[in-house]
Formats: structure tokens, sequence, C-alpha cells
């Protein structure tokens, strides 16, 4: 195999920027990643909260 090295199509020759492009996601779409984003480590907070709060009724 060989390692060629092109421009991506995407990104004008000589400019590298990095982040997130402007305007590309909604408001609510942003709202929707940030909540699916903390999702993975709220629901274990949550469930150990849950099961402790049963586990007394």
């Amino acid at each position: 195999m060989s390692a060629t090295t092109e421009p991506l199509a995407f990104a004008p020759a000589g400019e590298a920027r990095a982040g997130l492009r402007h305007g590309t996601l909604t408001p609510l779409e942003t709202l929707s990643q940030s909540i699916a984003n903390i999702a993975p480590t709220l629901t274990p907070a949550i469930n150990i909260t849950v099961v402790a709060g049963l586990a007394g009724a």
C-alpha cells in the first residue's frame, strides 16, 4: 500500500481551519447532540439513585 496525501475536497488549498462549520446544525439539533453526549454518563448515575431510593421504600 502506498500512502498518498491528497487535499480534502471540502477544504480550500492552503487553508487549514479547525472546528465546526457555522450554521450546519439547527439549535434543536445542537440541543439533541448535547443531551445525547451526556446520556452515557447520566444514565448510570440516575440508575444508582433510583435503586437506592427504591431500596428504602
